[in-house]
């Protein structure tokens, strides 16, 4: 029997299989190639745009610029006075104060 490399093995196939695939599986294999292809794109382009974007403070879901005398900026909280008392448990000091320390009695 002739040696065939593993290499050459592997090189056929990647060569036979979309033919192969197309042939077996049709719509499967246009769906992916449509579908497929366009998500592909669209993880490498989120990847490679992963880091170039502004960094947004993690206590608002979008970053606004105002004046500090701003209707809409008065009522924010500061970025200090985050996350707010009835959301956290730094006060807690044990298993039996922990409704109080959660809020489930805070006046919002």
């Amino acid at each position: 029997m002739v040696y065939i490399s593993r290499t050459t093995r592997i090189i056929r196939y990647v060569q036979y299989a979309p033919r192969h695939l197309f042939n077996k599986y049709p719509e499967q294999s246009v769906a992916y190639c449509t579908f497929g292809l366009a998500g592909l794109i669209a993880c490498i382009y989120k990847f490679w745009n992963f880091d170039t974007e502004a960094a947004k403070p993690w206590y608002r879901s979008r970053y606004e610029v105002v004046r500090p005398n701003d209707p809409r900026a008065l009522g924010w909280r500061a970025p200090e006075e985050y996350p707010p008392p009835y959301l956290t448990n730094r006060d807690n000091v044990g298993y039996r104060t922990v409704k109080a320390d959660y809020g489930y009695k805070a006046a919002l």
